[in-house]
């Protein structure tokens, strides 16, 4: 009877062991869901981030782009308003000295 008992306490230690090992590991699969959400939610935040700078830096060089070719044609019109300028009067200076 002594050794029945004995093998009653051994097995009900055996089962209250597995019991909180299988709430611990409840407990550690919770934490550890929990720590890939937040890793998946920090990797979301991460590409939104990368692609609104993506986006910016794209904008920034169209912009840049733009003024570029701004500046070129406003530097071609200068130079188109010079050379007109100086054939009209040239112009004007070979009339008025044939005259």
């Amino acid at each position: 009877m002594f050794v029945r008992e004995v093998e009653v306490l051994r097995r009900t230690a055996n089962r209250s062991i597995i019991d909180q090992v299988t709430a611990r590991d409840l407990e550690a699969i919770a934490r550890q869901s929990r720590i890939e959400q937040m890793v998946e939610r920090a990797f979301e935040q991460a590409r939104r981030v990368a692609q609104r700078v993506k986006s910016a830096v794209q904008r920034r060089h169209e912009l840049i782009g733009e003024l570029r070719f701004k500046k070129q044609q406003a530097k071609a019109r200068k130079i188109e308003q010079k050379r007109s300028r100086g054939r009209s009067s040239r112009r004007h200076r070979f009339i008025y000295a044939g005259d």
